[in-house]
């Protein structure tokens, strides 16, 4: 619910510009949306996840609210805002974990166990 369509976002369209240019905007157009909400009374609202007007708008109206999420499309000429994330995973990840490494010659293998031996199906 944008007066006057969607708002004009920055290019490129990367995650602090965005983030600004998504504040900038609820902060433009909050009054009309809270204006046309009361008049309407809805039970709920269901937002976009890039739409932050109308989930602070359900919060001021006492409204329960729904987010819809999409996912992005990335090419070479688009690259994912998310990149920078990718290795926070593995880096967190303890190296005993993340890189394995067989016993060393002068380590202690363990001791296969006891009893008699698994048979064999033929």
């Amino acid at each position: 619910m944008v007066p006057g369509g969607g708002p004009a976002l920055p290019d490129p369209s990367m995650p602090v510009t965005l983030t600004d240019a998504l504040a900038r905007t609820a902060v433009r157009v909050l009054p009309t949306v809270l204006t046309g909400l009361r008049r309407v009374r809805p039970g709920l609202i269901v937002h976009g996840s890039a739409c932050p007007w109308d989930a602070v708008a359900a919060r001021e109206l006492g409204v329960p609210a729904v987010s819809a999420s999409t996912t992005l499309a990335c090419h070479r000429r688009v690259p994912s805002p998310t990149r920078g994330s990718w290795g926070l995973p593995a880096s967190a990840t303890p190296r005993s974990v993340r890189s394995p490494r067989p016993p060393g010659p002068r380590e202690r293998r363990p001791r296969p166990p006891e009893g008699p031996a698994p048979r064999r199906v033929p």
